[in-house]
């Protein structure tokens, strides 16, 4: 499975159906991206990682982003777009980009704040050239696409929140629940005693973390 083309399935299913919902319970936001918008911040991510940094396939990229912050997802399908593998720690040495939030400490800085300006914002909203990849070239922090792709057991359609997970098991829990055509709730901070309401108010299936 080429997880790169999980995204644009989405857009032709329903460009405007909820792909994520992203809630940070320690500064009150609360965002919803669709498909189409999910799409639009991946491509311009894939044009930074090709036209600035000239990332290729077989390339590596280094997301130190924080978990379950919904840049770290459109982040993700960019670098798989472009054929590279995603690293969610420092590892060995030899990462082609950095993606970090804390300043001074990445190649690109996102901003923590959805509503805040990121440095994408002049970059194109679409990308044609996704990369074809084998299914035994890099995926993630050592893991083939074979290998991940088969680890992904999500039922059609459902509606996932993921409260405590870490980096790469959030980055592959999206990449399962979205390749089954479902949807994901993201939280950081989780005030717990919100997490009923939270739960009948999107509709959620099940809870990780």
């Amino acid at each position: 499975m080429n997880l790169a083309h999980i995204v644009p399935r989405l857009v032709d299913r329903d460009p405007t159906a909820p792909a994520l919902t992203y809630y940070d319970d320690s500064s009150g936001e609360r965002i919803e991206v669709s498909a189409r918008v999910l799409s639009m911040w991946a491509s311009k991510a894939s044009h930074w990682l090709t036209d600035e940094m000239l990332v290729d396939a077989g390339g590596r990229v280094l997301l130190d982003l924080p978990p379950r912050h919904w840049r770290s997802i459109y982040w993700t399908f960019a670098v798989w777009s472009v054929g590279a593998e995603i690293r969610t720690s420092a590892g060995p040495p030899g990462v082609d980009a950095v993606v970090a939030m804390a300043p001074g400490s990445g190649d690109i800085v996102e901003p923590e704040a959805s509503l805040a300006m990121s440095q994408l914002t002049a970059f194109p909203d679409r990308f044609g050239a996704i990369v074809d990849v084998a299914p035994h070239d890099l995926a993630m922090d050592g893991r083939t696409y074979a290998d991940l792709s088969s680890s992904f057991a999500c039922a059609a359609g459902e509606r996932v929140m993921l409260v405590d997970t870490d980096v790469p098991e959030t980055l592959r829990l999206v990449a399962c629940v979205l390749a089954s055509g479902g949807s994901v709730v993201l939280v950081r901070s989780e005030d717990e005693t919100r997490r009923a309401a939270r739960m009948a108010d999107e509709g959620v299936d099940r809870v990780v973390g």
